[in-house]
C-alpha cells in the first residue's frame, strides 16, 4: 500500500469492539508514527463526509475514554506494526480528516457541501474541547494536480 511508504500504518476497515461499542468502531483509516489519527474519504455528497466525521469523533472519545478501547488498539497496531511507537497510554492529540471530492474539484470552505461543514464544524469544536488538535486536509483527485 501506497501509505505504508510514507510511514503510516493502515487501520481501514479493522473495527475494534468493545461493551461499550459491541458493533465496533474505526479508530482510523491511517495512524501516522507520532499518533496523528487519519480518516480518508472520497466524497459526492454531504453523507458519507458527515459520517467521516462523526467516525472521527467516535473514535477520538473512544480512544481517550475507554480503557478496554484503547487496550485493543494498541495491541493491533503492535500486532501489525511491532516497532510502532505507540504507548499504553496512548491519548489522541490529533486527527486530520483527509477528503477529495469526486467531483475532481479542489477541496475548499466554498465547495464542500454545506450540511458536511455544518457537521465538521461540530466534530472540530467537540475535538477541539478535548484538547485535540484537528486538521482537514484535500486529497488531489485522480488525474489532477495538487
Amino acid at each position: 500500500m501506497e501509505a505504508a511508504k510514507h510511514g503510516y500504518l493502515c487501520l481501514d476497515r479493522r473495527l475494534i469492539r468493545t461493551a461499550q461499542h459491541p458493533h465496533g468502531f474505526e479508530a482510523a483509516d491511517l495512524l501516522a508514527e507520532d499518533g496523528t489519527l487519519i480518516h480518508v474519504k472520497r466524497a459526492a455528497s454531504s453523507a458519507p463526509l458527515s459520517h467521516l466525521f462523526a467516525q472521527g469523533r467516535v473514535s477520538a472519545d473512544a480512544l481517550r475514554f475507554d480503557a478496554e478501547a484503547r487496550t485493543e488498539f494498541v495491541r493491533r497496531v503492535r500486532e501489525q506494526h511491532p516497532g510502532h511507537p505507540v504507548g499504553d497510554e496512548f491519548t489522541p492529540r490529533k486527527v486530520v480528516y483527509a477528503l477529495s471530492l469526486k467531483s475532481g474539484k479542489a477541496l475548499t470552505t466554498k465547495n464542500l457541501f454545506t450540511f458536511a461543514q455544518v457537521s465538521l464544524l461540530q466534530a472540530a469544536r467537540a475535538l477541539r474541547a478535548q484538547g485535540i488538535d484537528v486538521a482537514v486536509v484535500g486529497i488531489p483527485s485522480p488525474g489532477t494536480s495538487a
